[in-house]
């Protein structure tokens, strides 16, 4: 019988302690846990350590857990980001549910930090990056447990998983309601709403998505100015500079002239008149092949 996957993040060296007794509580409980140090961690050897954590969240998890404690940890060498980071950015992407532990003493410093960030604050905390991630996970809203032993993490883990079992029979004994495929990688909000769909559901939807996509640019803003956010670059020979130059403003011209039709277009025929269907918003901008979903049906029923 498969067994529940649950992917412990975290740093391996200064949370080792963590890591064993986490792991230990989740099998007492009858899942699989998966650490990347551990025999059984799932591997394609032709892939590097990053790209392995990275495909093991994608495919083989389904609860992650994310614990943080005052270490940095190593860095992906292409892009020079955290792999705790890098995992976190995946599970959040492929939509799995979330825990995130973060240790007392990191949270007792989080504001000290932010009124001085250049302070030294070793041993506790070996990087400003830690504080930048925490802070990253206040700005994504995701509920963060604070810490200080193993036990702590491994006793609210086992609370959050029964309650997670709770939840999924009251939807049962409520009746089958699924949440369509396009909606997996959204918000737990979001996913709830389409799920449930109270009163105003369609409208209520719009803006927890909107409010989503939203967010993940104020975070890519946030990472700029804080210099945590890194691409790849490339050197434009001299002679090319200007058509370079030149095709990077069209491109940006065009990304103006689609934002302005969806917004006096699209966005405003997504919400029809009460009780009757409005148009293809939904469908368009993300994906959705079906009609009777989120904005395609806005205004029915309201």
């Amino acid at each position: 019988m498969d067994r529940t996957r649950v992917f412990i993040s975290s740093t391996c060296y200064d949370l080792r302690q963590e890591r064993v007794v986490l792991a230990d509580r989740i099998r007492a409980l009858g899942h699989e846990a998966l650490l990347s140090e551990e025999p059984s961690f799932p591997v394609a050897p032709e892939r590097g350590l990053v790209e392995n954590c990275k495909r093991a969240v994608q495919d083989h998890t389904d609860v992650f857990v994310l614990v943080v404690g005052g270490r940095r940890g190593s860095l992906d060498p292409m892009t020079g980001v955290p792999v705790t980071n890098v995992e976190y950015d995946v599970a959040a992407g492929a939509g799995h549910i979330i825990f995130v532990f973060v240790h007392k003493t990191v949270l007792s410093l989080l504001g000290v930090w932010e009124r001085n960030p250049h302070a030294d604050f070793a041993p506790s905390v070996d990087y400003p990056a830690v504080f930048e991630f925490v802070k990253r996970l206040h700005r994504d809203e995701q509920w963060i447990f604070p810490f200080e032993t193993a036990q702590d993490v491994a006793e609210t883990l086992e609370v959050q998983l029964s309650s997670q079992l709770r939840q999924l029979l009251e939807q049962r004994r409520a009746g089958d309601k699924r949440i369509p495929p396009e909606f997996l990688g959204e918000s737990v909000e979001a996913q709830v709403i389409v799920r449930d769909r109270p009163a105003g559901w369609e409208y209520r939807l719009a803006a927890a998505l909107v409010s989503t996509k939203l967010a993940r640019v104020e975070r890519d803003f946030a990472d700029l100015d804080n210099g945590t956010h890194f691409i790849r670059t490339h050197d434009v020979p001299a002679d090319e500079a200007f058509d370079w130059l030149k095709n990077r403003l069209a491109h940006m011209l065009d990304v103006l002239g689609l934002l302005r039709q969806v917004l006096n277009e699209e966005f405003t025929a997504s919400f029809g008149p009460p009780g009757q269907p409005a148009g293809s918003f939904h469908c368009r901008l993300w994906r959705c092949d079906q009609c009777e979903c989120a904005f395609g049906v806005a205004g029915a029923g309201a």
